[in-house]
């Protein structure tokens, strides 16, 4: 059923009504009496009541949903376009070496992947393989620790600088 635009008016006004009721706690069915009381029972859909009053509530809110997912959307597309014009404005010269330029450059990457969530993704695979390897009764941590004591121990096996590196018979 097409609605026309005065229908259309008087339906927001009734979803706000009852939505309103709603928030204090009110159940649909009494909703349904004091819209029927307010609106008239020939201003409202054929048999209302408080399923009626429940549908209006959820109506309302997705085109509450609905706006603020279209706002969000425009402020997110609008930061990341300012961050690309940022980047390129930053990028030949950190590719160029100026470090302070590749610190900029590697902030708004950051700033980027925050606004996308992608710092969360990295966070959570983060958190899973922990997970995994104490499900599989090992502790990340000896590991790592018992890693980085076995790599300075190598490395303190090393020949010095100026001496003859035996395994390749050069001198370092």
């Amino acid at each position: 059923m097409q609605l026309t635009r005065q229908q259309d008016i008087i339906a927001f006004e009734r979803r706000i009504f009852v939505t309103e009721l709603r928030k204090t706690g009110m159940d649909h069915d009494k909703i349904a009496q004091f819209a029927i009381e307010k609106f008239g029972k020939e201003a409202l859909p054929k048999n209302y009541n408080g399923s009626r009053v429940a549908a209006d509530v959820r109506a309302l809110l997705q085109s509450y949903l609905e706006q603020k997912r279209y706002a969000i959307e425009t402020v997110l597309y609008l930061d990341l376009e300012r961050l690309d014009t940022l980047l390129a404005a930053v990028w030949d010269t950190a590719i160029g070496g100026d470090l302070d330029a590749v610190d900029r450059a590697l902030k708004i990457m950051q700033q980027r992947a925050k606004l996308l969530g992608l710092e969360k993704i990295a966070i959570s695979v983060e958190a899973d393989w922990r997970q995994e390897l104490k499900r599989q009764g090992v502790d990340p941590d000896k590991m790592f620790t018992e890693l980085r004591d076995a790599m300075a121990q190598k490395l303190r096996q090393l020949p010095a600088e100026g001496e003859t590196n035996y395994i390749d018979g050069e001198t370092v």
